[in-house]
């Protein structure tokens, strides 16, 4: 917000968006802290709700591997989770299952840091780490900083995630049934519904 504007922008997740500086752990970090929720291991969102035309399902999918890998889970481990919305047409229906999906996935990987203090780390921007092994070393998306000034010298403190491209997300065509002879209802639902989490069994997995 700048004055009485309030600004909005996408996350900075493309690949075109380099890193506005890189931090090495020993070096330039001084400290990060990794988290992982295994709770959010949504692999796909199901949207289903109605339009004139008929009932409406729109599916997204998360192609990117990463979730799988660094969870140590099988493919038939993940979580699909089935939503009821109210929808307008086919794309809004597509739309909002691709949102919901991104939106899951934004709080899979995060982490805390402290590095010197560098004013170009700035909420909004990229920034990568290095030498905190193969499985965390990569390009974060900084959501949070803070910078101060002490006794002990300039430092700067952040909180990352990993963001998806949304160009990982299969987005497909929502398909569409009839409605049957006296079907259709009146759609009232407001907002979200969970209807139903298809949650596989866990009894194999084990963290790293």
């Amino acid at each position: 917000m700048f004055g009485k504007t309030l600004f909005f922008r996408k996350p900075a997740v493309n690949e075109n968006q380099d890193p506005v500086v890189t931090l090495e752990w020993g070096k330039s970090l001084v400290s990060f802290s990794p988290k992982i929720d295994i709770a959010e291991r949504v692999k796909q969102i199901d949207v289903m709700g109605q339009i004139d035309e008929g009932k409406i399902t729109a599916t997204a999918t998360i192609s990117n591997e990463e979730i799988t890998r660094n969870f140590n889970f099988e493919e038939d481990q993940l979580i699909t989770e089935q939503v009821k919305h109210t929808v307008s047409s086919e794309e809004h229906a597509k739309t909002l299952a691709k949102s919901i999906l991104l939106k899951k996935y934004e709080n899979v990987f995060t982490g805390s840091g402290e590095s010197i203090g560098i004013p170009d780390i700035l909420a909004g921007t990229n920034i990568e780490l290095k030498s905190l092994g193969e499985k965390f070393s990569k390009k974060y998306y900084v959501n949070q900083t803070n910078h101060s000034i002490s006794s002990s010298g300039y430092k700067t403190t952040f909180n990352v995630k990993i963001l998806p491209d949304p160009d990982e997300i299969e987005n497909p065509e929502p398909i569409v049934e009839p409605f049957s002879s006296g079907e259709k209802e009146t759609d009232t639902n407001e907002g979200i519904t969970i209807d139903e989490k298809v949650t596989p069994p866990l009894d194999d997995f084990h963290p790293q």
